[in-house]
């Protein structure tokens, strides 16, 4: 079964114009919302519960264009399926009249129907099943219990969180680990945007970089201060510039940019490492620098999500959060080295079973018992290397 959704994305945020529920043989229509055509709450809400009895009664076989938002609007249970999947088709037109709502319906309806769902959208929507689970979790802070709100709906598909941040807070001990845990874990990958642009490049510098450090460090060498480096590197690559001479450092990589700006005045779009498309808004004079480094975040995105959705699977009970490109977990001291290897590899190796190359995503373990006063516990690179905590 297939229910997909037909937004209007000319209102900011996109509203949805229509549901379709379409199992193969019967096709059925579900309008929520339709400017002009005056439409009652009460007409919109019978066509929600509709839904929401049939989503309950065929959810083992359903792929669900948006999990979190039809979570939400259908006040169903947290936990329901994980083969529920995301797809939409997106327009850029609002019909005024109900007359002018069903042509574009009947004409659009066929589109609808032969949408395929991508392998990065199916990991999305089952990311979504682990921030739901997060979110009912909550964090322990001040003694108290906050339930964070994640949503994924951003350009790049990186979780924004509001309600309780926890990155924003400063070094404290007021957060504290999960219940019957006295450790707090932190797994951050190193230059993970870098990381997914050395693999999209294929330059042979910067993937060397990452066997023993970091494009940073390995530019710095020993005449050159790492901070300088970094911060003209990432200005290189966030304005596009591939005349910058920081790039003489990854001449390969230089010319891929140049590839990719020919391509996105072509084609008005690129591809993450996972094939998501980033198209080009033609009213933003920035979109190309956006598009670009969309590729870079929304590569990293995939990553995090195959990640959470792999540790989701036996440790759960050790996640506490999502920071981007940090996963923020807690442990007590008899399961310390096995959480540790066990969400690490699946950090180091995000794509495994995804992508056939199955790159690594060299890592930064950290551990402590106050938030953010953390110990190096270990790295994983090529090579594990680890030590006995003191």
């Amino acid at each position: 079964m297939y229910i997909l959704t037909l937004f209007n994305y000319v209102t900011k945020p996109a509203e949805p114009l229509c549901s379709v529920i379409y199992d193969g043989k019967k096709l059925r229509l579900f309008n929520f919302y339709l400017p002009g055509t005056g439409q009652t709450l009460a007409r919109a809400h019978k066509n929600l519960e509709t839904m929401r009895e049939i989503l309950l009664r065929e959810s083992p076989k359903i792929i669900l264009n948006d999990y979190k938002a039809h979570i939400e609007a259908f006040d169903l249970p947290k936990d329901i399926p994980h083969n529920i999947y995301d797809t939409a088709l997106y327009v850029d037109t609002t019909p005024t009249s109900p007359s002018e709502a069903r042509a574009l319906i009947d004409q659009l309806i066929p589109t609808l129907i032969e949408q395929k769902p991508q392998r990065w959208m199916k990991l999305r929507a089952q990311a979504a099943v682990v921030y739901s689970y997060l979110e009912a979790r909550g964090v322990f802070y001040a003694y108290k219990v906050f339930h964070p709100h994640y949503s994924q709906h951003t350009f790049t598909g990186r979780s924004k969180t509001s309600g309780f941040n926890l990155q924003g807070l400063p070094a404290n001990d007021e957060v504290r680990p999960l219940q019957g845990h006295e450790w707090l874990l932190c797994f951050d990958w190193l230059a993970a945007d870098i990381r997914t642009l050395s693999i999209l490049s294929q330059d042979e510098n910067m993937l060397q970089s990452f066997e023993t450090s970091d494009p940073y460090t390995f530019m710095a060498g020993d005449e050159l201060d790492r901070k300088f480096c970094k911060i003209e590197l990432l200005k290189a690559i966030n304005a596009l510039n591939y005349n910058h001479e920081i790039l003489d450092f990854f001449p390969q990589f230089r010319e891929w940019m140049k590839g990719q700006i020919l391509l996105i005045k072509e084609q008005q779009y690129l591809e993450s490492i996972m094939g998501r498309k980033f198209w080009v808004d033609k009213q933003d004079i920035r979109s190309y620098r956006r598009v670009f480094n969309a590729t870079a975040q929304g590569s990293v995105v995939h990553a995090m999500q195959a990640a959470l959705v792999a540790i989701y699977g036996d440790f759960r009970a050790y996640i506490v959060t999502e920071i981007h490109d940090s996963i923020v977990g807690s442990s007590n001291r008899s399961m310390l080295e096995l959480v540790t290897n066990s969400i690490g590899q699946h950090m180091a190796h995000p794509f495994e079973g995804i992508l056939s190359e199955n790159p690594l995503f060299p890592i930064k373990i950290s551990i402590g018992h106050n938030w953010k006063k953390w110990e190096k516990w270990k790295e994983i690179r090529w090579q594990i290397g680890s030590k006995s905590l003191v």
